[in-house]
């Protein structure tokens, strides 16, 4: 199985992106406010639980993919360096105990490109962050524009630039094969 990791700050286009990645190679998207949503059912978002009970869905859903040879996942997520790293670690050991591939690559776009588009409609219908001032400090306080230090990234600046685009340049880069 191959996952592909697409991570950067809220509002840069990771599901947007995401979405036509798995147009043009038949990948399965697995969307992380997925998981948010499922948590929130049963835990508030600041229990202290809630991460970790986010994790384990995210973890049984890649395992299960494996096992049942999931050709490719497309896996968005809003990186947060200090905090996130167990997560990063934890994804990475099981996709190698399934002798999975994993790719990661940053989205982002210049910060006033991001105060544009946090406030959109997709947003939120989606129950996506929308607050132009909570993004501001998001991305200071969680320093969303990070790379994850211990891996190979590939990093595409979609300020400029289409999702369709974007998800070729991924593909090409990573040479994912279309269904």
């Amino acid at each position: 199985m191959k996952l592909i990791f697409v991570y950067g700050p809220p509002a840069s286009g990771k599901l947007t992106v995401s979405k036509e990645l798995s147009k043009i190679t038949g990948y399965k998207l697995f969307h992380n406010m997925l998981t948010v949503d499922l948590a929130q059912t049963v835990l508030d978002w600041n229990d202290k639980n809630f991460g970790d009970l986010t994790t384990k869905y995210r973890l049984i859903t890649f395992e299960e993919a494996a096992k049942a040879n999931v050709e490719g996942i497309i896996f968005t997520y809003a990186y947060a360096p200090g905090v996130d790293d167990d997560f990063v670690k934890k994804v990475i050991n099981q996709m190698k105990s399934h002798n999975g591939e994993i790719h990661f690559v940053q989205i982002h776009a210049e910060k006033e490109e991001l105060l544009k588009r946090v406030e959109s409609d997709s947003r939120k219908e989606l129950k996506k962050l929308i607050d132009k001032s909570v993004l501001e400090k998001q991305l200071v306080k969680r320093d969303q524009y990070a790379k994850i230090p211990f891996v190979e990234t590939f990093s595409v600046d979609t300020t400029c630039v289409s999702a369709k685009e974007t998800a070729e340049k991924i593909k090409e880069h990573f040479k994912l094969v279309s269904d």
